[in-house]
């Protein structure tokens, strides 16, 4: 899975009462209407939360750690469709294929999923803890994906994700990026580095802003809250800053930032559930039932792009 992030990392105690925004007393921006959410037994049941997997994880799609090269036949939707989507990146780009597959069989798309345990789509090194070195098979592999996607493939559009990580690796002395904000400006070098390769190549790219991150097993949470799940909400401090993806995408003509922190959280929370829906499936994750509810909503934002 992916590297939990070192700072900013959300309070570890779920709480029912959001602390106050520091900017309370800014006009807040206008948000969309609550969406209605349908009612009904919580599903998936937070018992078996951990096994509801995107079909990527049982296929063989979604690489782990040991992968060099994208692996070929990941290809779902309509396989003879002139319109191909690639989703790339890591687990929480991953956590994306149950809506993206539901658009493509819709929509008729060529859905092809290229992604990799840990490895994000910016173009990082990353320190993998678990390996106690750099995590050379991503950059390896994340070359190969770039590679292909400016050369033989050429899809219709490029859906990027990735969580982020603290722990980065400085290029140009192999060491562990040290000191304030530097592994934030490698993040976002990163993240420019990928979009200038694949949009100079005339690929289109939607950057998906990366997901909450709770920091305690919101289904374990849930599982034990099953009368009064909201105690589980954590406030939207679990979201990551927009600076450190989808506020990039504007620096390319051919780049979007695709947003949906407005439809996964509330005005002043991020839930447990929404609706009869179970939001995740551990600490980060989205569980795929819930990710398929996002469909609508993801392609509201996709569509203008293709």
């Amino acid at each position: 899975g992916p590297e939990p992030r070192a700072t900013a990392e959300p309070s570890t105690a779920p709480t029912a009462a959001p602390t106050p925004s520091s900017s309370a007393t800014a006009t807040p921006a206008p948000r969309p209407t609550a969406i209605a959410w349908p009612a009904g037994d919580l599903t998936p049941d937070p018992s078996a939360a951990r096994g509801d997997l995107p079909v990527i994880y049982d296929d063989g799609c979604h690489l782990d750690t040991g992968a060099t090269a994208p692996k070929d036949g990941c290809v779902f939707g309509d396989a003879s469709s002139g319109t191909t989507v690639v989703l790339i990146g890591d687990s929480h780009a991953a956590q994306w294929f149950p809506a993206l597959r539901t658009l493509a069989e819709d929509r008729g798309w060529r859905l092809v999923a290229w992604t990799k345990s840990g490895c994000p789509a910016p173009d990082v090194t990353i320190l993998q803890r678990r390996l106690q070195r750099p995590y050379d098979e991503c950059d390896a592999w994340r070359t190969a994906v770039l590679d292909r996607l400016t050369s033989s493939e050429r899809p219709a559009l490029v859906v990027a994700a990735g969580t982020r990580t603290e722990s980065l690796v400085d290029r140009g002395s192999g060491a562990k990026l040290e000191g304030t904000g530097r592994a934030g400006e490698e993040w976002r070098a990163g993240w420019r580095r990928t979009l200038e390769r694949l949009t100079s190549a005339g690929v289109p790219v939607a950057v998906l802003r990366d997901t909450p991150w709770p920091g305690v097993d919101m289904a374990a949470c849930v599982g034990q809250n099953r009368d009064d799940p909201a105690r589980c909400d954590v406030t939207r401090d679990a979201l990551d800053a927009r600076t450190y993806d989808v506020a990039l995408a504007r620096e390319f003509d051919l780049a979007a930032g695709i947003d949906l922190s407005d439809v996964i959280c509330d005005a002043d929370r991020c839930p447990a559930t929404q609706g009869r829906y179970l939001v995740y499936r551990d600490t980060d994750h989205l569980t795929a039932t819930f990710a398929r509810a996002l469909a609508p909503y993801l392609e509201q934002k996709l569509r203008p792009l293709l």
